[in-house]
């Protein structure tokens, strides 16, 4: 899946109308009156996270993200330079999936 599907499907999952807006080259997502893009701000990442009632682990090897409500389960591997954007794409990617699972 792509970075843009996975945005999309996580946005679903949060019941956030995108619009999308090409700047620079690269996709940006506006919601209200803010850029929204969590595999880029550890702060959308993080109400994201919230929004959605998951946990999150830190382990030695990686980030994991679960809810007990969707049940899903995300593990992101990565070394301690990279912690910071596991812990970002560990929740869209678990986001997405539940987005992916919910009707229009």
């Amino acid at each position: 899946m792509t970075d843009i599907e996975l945005l999309e499907l996580a946005a679903k999952s949060a019941k956030y109308k995108l619009v999308p807006n090409i700047k620079e080259g690269y996709p940006l997502w506006i919601v209200g009156l803010g850029i929204w893009n969590p595999l880029q701000d550890d702060g959308t990442a993080l109400r994201l996270l919230i929004n959605l009632r998951m946990d999150l682990f830190t382990t030695k090897h990686g980030v994991d993200v679960m809810t007990t409500e969707n049940r899903v389960f995300f593990e992101e591997i990565t070394d301690l330079q990279d912690v910071y954007m596991a812990t970002r794409r560990v929740i869209v990617r678990a986001a997405a999936e539940i987005g992916k699972g919910m009707k229009v």
